[in-house]
């Protein structure tokens, strides 16, 4: 799938552009920083070169570390 036109110049005049995604294909393509949420929060940050899909996936589901040198978000309890 490819961004919509307007999406794209808006993201090259420097606009952020928020794309929910669970394709990691499309959000490694098109998305820098990739931010990873889950239950509501931030959990992971990545820049979309250093980005894999399992190292997505794997902050997606919660495993207890994400393979990559991807950043965990900082939590509260």
């Amino acid at each position: 799938r490819d961004l919509r036109p307007s999406s794209r110049a808006a993201a090259a005049r420097g606009t952020a552009v928020l794309l929910v995604s669970s394709e990691m294909s499309e959000l490694v393509q098109w998305c820098h920083p990739i931010l990873v949420m889950r239950d509501g929060r931030l959990v992971f940050q990545q820049e979309n070169s250093e980005a894999t899909e399992d190292t997505l996936m794997s902050a997606a589901i919660g495993a207890s570390e994400p393979s990559g040198s991807g950043r965990r978000a900082a939590t509260s309890a």
